[in-house]
């Protein structure tokens, strides 16, 4: 019995690590000269916005799943590996991405499901 438990609370824990969801109290997560590492397999999910700001830097090779906007102000290239997906996928339009800079996306998924009839602005960079 023992033994089962134990496999199990492991099971649960490595469920655990396949998945992540960012909740803050700002509603954005902000890359400030920081790098965010997401491994093949692990899903991250932002309830808010993602803003990338002085070298903030993305090695992606999972899947980032946003249902805010997408800002990127830093000069430097966003992402340091191109095998990673971004999924835009939020509930009200419309949703941005924008920013001082642009942003070269691998993998982008645009899947708003507000009934708006602009779901997506892009801004000028």
């Amino acid at each position: 019995m023992y033994q089962q438990i134990k496999y199990l609370h492991l099971y649960i824990i490595a469920i655990g690590l396949l998945s992540v969801t960012l909740l803050n109290a700002q509603s954005a997560v902000t890359l400030d000269n920081l790098p965010m590492t997401l491994t093949s397999g692990l899903t991250v999910t932002v309830k808010g916005d993602i803003q990338n700001q002085n070298s903030g830097t993305i090695n992606n090779a999972g899947v980032i799943n946003v249902s805010g906007n997408w800002t990127n102000n830093a000069a430097n290239a966003v992402f340091s590996t191109n095998s990673g997906k971004v999924q835009l996928n939020g509930t009200v339009a419309p949703q941005t991405i924008g920013g001082s800079y642009s942003t070269s996306f691998y993998d982008l998924t645009l899947n708003n499901s507000a009934t708006d009839s602009t779901r997506y602005v892009l801004g000028d960079a």
